[in-house]
């Protein structure tokens, strides 16, 4: 019995039902509140979208440089490059903030509205928001499609920033673009001969190891001789007395050949000769020849590094544009959308007066 009591203030009241048309007439009482709060709300919508700053999406387009525009550096025989690397190690500079500290740097914009130098915590902000807001992409051209209903590969890539100071990021592009080609280009070229000094320098050691082998076999040559010259004189021998038996014992020849031979044999320079340095598969000798090192040598040293004044991953004419319209803020839709909260919110407040002056 005393549980039917506990439940009975959850049964139905008679004051529970609501009139909707009671509720209506109610609403309608309401409009000043109503309209006053969506007005305000209308209002400090557009103060709002008005008080944004214009932000402008400042670009640039530019083609990929072509294979044969980059055949100096793709047919060097020293580093292993293809267009595809030299165009991702460009884009990738392109969003290098040491990079973009530079180019702010060199046009005077790391400065406040003072016109003060920028301490180094607000540096790092300003590089770091601008590498973030940096937008490199292909573009995109929605009217080409292929038979898979995709998007096909266009050689075209598109450097963009949104800003609200589009002059600045004009200048920052402009001069992200030349200082990334001059990087790419300088760090491909730096690669390049430093492969280039470390293929000169393998060779170059290839070829004292055939000299020190020539010179240790010709001073071993000598010793032979010399020790023979030495037992000759001590046998007395001048004249060979047997040619057959002198092919086998130098002492033989006589202190007379020996000493021409061993005067010719000094003033001689060392006979270079192929070393071994590997075997294949099937265990055959893999040899060097001195002619061959020598002519790889005479190759390589005057194989010239081409100059950066030659190449460029970008044209001079290209440049970044201002376009005549802001994309953001959308200032229409701002001040729809604060119009439209704002009747919301004096609809939700004219039911709580409702519903409070019910219960008093």
């Amino acid at each position: 019995m005393s549980q039917n009591t506990d439940l009975a203030h959850l049964r139905p009241h008679d004051n529970d039902e609501i009139d909707l048309g009671q509720l209506i007439k109610q609403l309608i009482a309401q409009w000043p509140l109503i309209v006053g709060i969506t007005f305000l709300g209308a209002v400090v919508g557009v103060v709002v979208a008005l008080m944004l700053p214009k932000q402008y999406r400042v670009e640039a387009v530019f083609d990929k440089p072509s294979t044969t525009h980059l055949s100096s550096l793709i047919s060097q025989p020293f580093v292993d490059l293809s267009r595809q690397q030299l165009l991702e190690d460009f884009l990738k500079n392109l969003k290098t903030p040491n990079l973009i500290e530079s180019v702010l740097d060199s046009h005077g914009l790391m400065v406040d509205n003072d016109g003060k130098a920028l301490s180094a915590e607000k540096r790092y902000s300003l590089v770091l928001r601008m590498s973030q807001a940096l937008r490199v992409a292909p573009v995109e051209y929605d009217f080409i499609q292929t038979l898979q209903d995709e998007t096909p590969t266009i050689d075209q890539i598109s450097v963009s920033l949104l800003s609200s100071e589009p002059a600045i990021a004009q200048t920052l592009i402009n001069g992200l673009l030349e200082a990334a080609s001059a990087k790419t280009l300088a760090d491909t070229l730096s690669d390049i001969e430093g492969a280039k000094q470390i293929a000169l320098s393998q060779l170059q050691a290839d070829l004292n190891q055939l000299k020190e082998a020539a010179l240790a076999q010709k001073q071993e040559h000598l010793l032979r001789l010399r020790s023979a010259l030495d037992v000759a004189q001590e046998l007395n021998i001048t004249e060979p007395t047997d040619w057959e038996a002198s092919q086998g014992e130098l002492y033989l020849k006589g202190t007379r050949i020996l000493s021409a031979e061993i005067k010719s044999l000094e003033s001689a320079q060392p006979n270079l000769s192929p070393i071994i340095v590997g075997y294949d598969e099937e265990g055959l000798a893999q040899t060097i020849s001195p002619e061959s090192i020598q002519g790889r040598l005479g190759a390589l040293s005057d194989y010239e590094v081409p100059s950066t004044e030659a190449l460029q991953f970008v044209g001079s004419e290209v440049a970044a544009n201002i376009p005549a319209n802001a994309e953001k803020p959308n200032r229409k839709l701002i001040a729809v959308a604060a119009t439209v909260l704002a009747g919301f919110f004096g609809l939700f407040t004219a039911l709580i007066r409702i519903a409070i002056r019910r219960e008093d």
